[in-house]
């Protein structure tokens, strides 16, 4: 009952799912880099926190490449230095203006929900790339001013 499967057979697997859903950015070696936030020092990226958690997950090691995102609108990719119980400190390969920053500014004007829903209406429409929410109170909203 077990399919015998070849390196060969899971690479090919792995590549063909990675079209579907369009991995571009890769290293000099063939993989797809991993992806951090971390904190812009210096010509160094600072990871901590919960995504040092991701860097163990994820069996990062020193001198491997990943990609690290600071807030602002380039990405770099770097390579890892040194590892510790804390932090990470990255050394900056390369700085590219991140191309999935909305170019559009839109505005979305959302009547009152419950406390609750807009918590997650806010979360996505944050993702789907709205650059600001204005919430107001109508006749028909639920939730009212106290």
């Amino acid at each position: 009952c077990f399919k015998r499967y070849t390196k060969q057979y899971i690479t090919k697997s792995i590549s063909k799912i990675q079209k579907v859903f369009g991995y571009k950015q890769r290293s000099k070696i063939g993989y797809i880099l991993k992806k951090f936030f971390g904190k812009l020092e210096n010509n160094n990226i600072i990871i901590d926190g919960e995504d040092l958690g991701h860097l163990a997950v994820l069996r990062c090691d020193k001198d491997e490449e990943i990609l690290c995102f600071c807030g602002d609108e380039y990405e770099y990719r770097c390579k890892i230095q040194e590892i510790t119980k804390k932090y990470a400190i990255c050394l900056i390969l390369d700085k590219k203006l991140c191309k999935k920053n909305p170019t559009k500014n839109i505005v979305l004007f959302q009547g009152l929900p419950k406390l609750d829903k807009l918590e997650l209406i806010t979360q996505k429409l944050t993702e789907l790339g709205i650059s600001k929410i204005v919430p107001f109170e109508s006749d028909f909203t639920i939730a009212k001013k106290i």
